[in-house]
């Protein structure tokens, strides 16, 4: 995995709607590593954590959840998916299923959302 340092301007424009008249030192050094951390493991993280997506939606799917995944691309107008995140489709709503994932699997989600 590469990291495209080649829109500098772009990069300061978008660090520029964050910063006061003191730039965050914090969030410089945070970027820094984050950029370190990609240039030497990158390819590993992100081909564990589509892996650990996957096996995620295999589990969901095995005990009766639907969960988006690659097999969805070309139907429903669907042209692509985010293959780190896991969309599961619930008909209890978003925070009840996140109440029993978190109970029974001790699953973390990163939002609920209801989509009527």
């Amino acid at each position: 995995m590469n990291v495209n340092l080649d829109n500098v301007d772009g990069i300061k424009f978008m660090l520029s709607i964050f910063q006061t008249t003191s730039p965050s030192y914090l969030l410089m050094s945070s970027i820094d590593a984050a950029i370190g951390i990609m240039n030497t493991n990158g390819r590993e993280l992100i081909e564990k954590t589509i892996s650990n997506a996957n096996r995620l939606r295999n589990r969901l799917n095995l005990i009766g959840y639907r969960t988006l995944g690659i097999d969805r691309i070309g139907k429903y107008k669907i042209s692509d998916i985010d293959p780190t995140r896991v969309v599961i489709s619930s008909n209890i709503g978003g925070h009840n299923l996140n109440d029993i994932l978190r109970k029974n699997i001790k699953f973390k989600s990163k939002c609920q959302m209801i989509i009527i």
